[in-house]
């Protein structure tokens, strides 16, 4: 009986493979090879210098090299941690010094809601039919492409620094306030008078102040009587070391010196009165009481914001269970205020009063108007109520 053929298995002759030594080609040998190549590359049809396959394969070859390129790149930055945006894109956001923010609804009326710390952005044109707000609990800034800064605390607006372009910010009980490229702006404390001061945009540090801008000189013409320095040495010279004078108005007043007028306080008229009152009662949870403070600012036609006591006047009546002043409150800001950027959301707040309250013809109506409202939540809102209308009417 004959013994067992061995049989190495695969780890075995790997391992074998690895310890022998690697094979290489004597030179006659590899001389032979060349020969060979050469002569079987003669037996291949070659391309005429007409013909367009090596432009083809020429230019396939460059697009590969610049997608490889381009991949390598963005590895490079995102690897990095370079914010690489998107070219589309019309809008950048970025938060700094504890900024957040929420997105609240995308283009064609793009919201943002700031609720603290430092938010910069650079927002592209915006078309006549789209609109882009910054929004804080006690602000509405709006812009049509531009480039500012936004900061904000516990959702209360602070400051706004454009640094191109120009924004308009709206609060309940002022006029609306446009802040141009170079100035900075800030709410006003008390009664007084809003004030937009330029403010210089590359550094904060008071040593790095815009410099100041002197009216030019005469031109440097040599003296017939007395030849004296050149002009140039004589301003280096003074720009190396500047005047008192000089430090003087750096400091203290821009180059075109306006003459300070101090703020006044502005007599504050009873129904702007009532709508602060209101806004007190309403963060106080005094619903009822807020109701009706903001329909007494809302009866004044000559009310700064009318437009807005109207509105929370039905809002503050529907969170007190007035249902029937929200209902009337809410018609009313709708008919006074058709083109208002609240009528969609008025019209939702009241489709559902009146789904509540078994008016479902009435409620389809207002629906139908805010389904067409800019606001994706509105429209969400609407949504639901058609939807609500039509599964109640298939009950029996």
């Amino acid at each position: 009986m004959s013994a067992a053929k061995w049989i190495p298995g695969d780890d075995e002759l790997d391992g074998l493979a690895r310890t022998l030594p690697a094979a290489e080609p004597a030179t006659d040998r590899a001389e032979q090879n060349r020969t060979r190549m050469l002569a079987g590359a003669a037996s291949v049809p070659q391309y005429t210098r007409s013909s367009w396959m090596p432009f083809v394969a020429a230019g396939l070859s460059l697009a590969a090299a610049a997608a490889t390129i381009v991949w390598f790149v963005g590895r490079r930055e995102e690897s990095a941690g370079v914010a690489v945006t998107a070219p589309a894109a019309r809008e950048t956001i970025v938060a700094s010094n504890g900024g957040r923010f929420d997105r609240v609804a995308t283009w064609p009326d793009y919201q943002v809601r700031v609720h603290g710390g430092r938010v910069s952005f650079d927002v592209g044109p915006v078309h006549s039919s789209e609109r882009f707000r910054v929004f804080t609990a006690d602000s509405e800034i709006e812009v049509r492409g531009t480039r500012f800064i936004v900061e904000a605390e516990q959702d209360r607006l602070v400051m706004v620094l454009v640094e191109d372009g120009a924004v308009e910010i709206r609060l309940p009980v002022h006029e609306p306030v446009t802040v141009r490229a170079g100035e900075r702006w800030s709410p006003p404390r008390t009664a007084q008078l809003d004030e937009v001061a330029p403010t210089p945009l590359a550094s904060s540090d008071p040593a790095a102040a815009a410099p100041v801008v002197v009216p030019p000189a005469a031109p440097a013409v040599p003296s017939r009587k007395s030849p004296t320095k050149p002009k140039i040495a004589t301003s280096v010279k003074e720009s190396a070391e500047p005047t008192p004078r000089e430090t003087t108005a750096t400091t203290r007043k821009p180059a075109i010196s306006v003459e300070p007028v101090t703020p006044t306080p502005v007599p504050v008229k009873p129904s702007e009165a009532e709508f602060r009152r209101g806004w007190m009662l309403l963060r106080a949870g005094d619903a009822g009481g807020a109701s009706q403070a903001f329909a007494k600012a809302c009866s004044d036609a000559t009310a700064d914001a009318r437009e807005d006591a109207c509105y929370w006047t039905g809002v503050a009546a529907k969170r007190a269970g007035k249902t029937t002043t929200a209902r009337d409150s809410l018609a009313k800001f709708i008919t006074s205020f058709p083109s208002s950027a609240r009528a969609g959301e008025a019209a939702a707040l009241l489709g559902w009063l009146l789904y509540d309250g078994g008016d479902l013809d009435g409620a389809e109506r207002r629906f139908r108007t805010a389904a067409n409202d800019r606001v994706p939540t509105v429209r969400e809102s609407a949504e639901r109520g058609l939807t609500a209308i039509e599964q109640r009417r298939k009950t029996p």
